[in-house]
């Protein structure tokens, strides 16, 4: 003799499936318009700028009795700020003419971070190449921001 599946768990698996079906699983956000999305890019990188700003200041001053974890030090803030940026970048709903700038972005930004990174292992035979690396891949955010700026109609951003 056979064994028929219950009855009442079929009932019961074939109700939640239909309940998950109609409800389409998570919605996904709404879009912002492209002004909001304008300010929201604006407000999410300001830390991102002041944590630069910071960084630059104290690399002017390093010299040769600078540690690594020294250097390291003046860069965690930097670091923990353009972290913050990816995962706000990642969690918006960004205008669909934006969402590949911003992956691009999103992208470039863990190059600098991992260029951040390395000051944990800098030395005096490493670091000039370490520098023309992170200006280098300074320029490739730079200019994946402008393309963001551009997609949101912000005007070019000063130096």
């Amino acid at each position: 003799m056979r064994s028929r599946p219950h009855r009442p768990a079929l009932a019961a698996i074939s109700t939640l499936a239909a309940l998950a079906a109609a409800c389409g699983g998570a919605a996904s956000p709404t879009p912002l318009s492209q002004s909001q999305a304008g300010q929201t890019y604006l407000d999410d990188i300001a830390p991102v700028h002041s944590a630069s700003a910071a960084f630059l200041t104290a690399a002017t001053l390093w010299n040769l009795s600078t540690t690594d974890a020294e250097a390291f030090a003046d860069a965690r803030p930097l670091i923990n700020a353009e972290t913050t940026f990816d995962s706000q970048l990642s969690s918006t709903p960004w205008p669909s003419s934006t969402t590949a700038d911003i992956q691009t972005l999103i992208t470039e930004n863990k190059v600098i971070i991992a260029d951040l990174d390395e000051l944990q292992t800098i030395t005096l035979a490493t670091i000039a190449a370490w520098d023309v690396k992170i200006k280098a891949d300074t320029a490739v955010d730079v200019t994946d921001s402008g393309l963001i700026r551009s997609d949101l109609g912000l005007p070019p951003a000063t130096s």
